[in-house]
């Protein structure tokens, strides 16, 4: 959307309508959501495999100790 000032009278009441509907409108919200939900999903994997992966390399390194 391109705003455009009109400088005749009212013009700045035009300006304030356009960016109050430009600002409502929910266009690209999900997008955005999603998007968020994929990065958090992502921390939390990367933060438990990193748990996991420490704990496994423990659990086979005992395992080769005790042989």
């Amino acid at each position: 959307m391109v705003w455009h000032a009109r400088w005749a009278k009212g013009g700045e009441e035009h300006m304030l309508d356009s960016m109050q509907t430009w600002l409502a409108q929910e266009e690209g919200q999900a997008l955005v959501e999603y998007a968020f939900i994929l990065s958090l999903v992502t921390v939390v994997t990367f933060g438990a495999l990193s748990l996991i992966g420490t704990n496994v390399i423990d659990i086979l390194n005992g395992a080769a100790g005790s042989l």
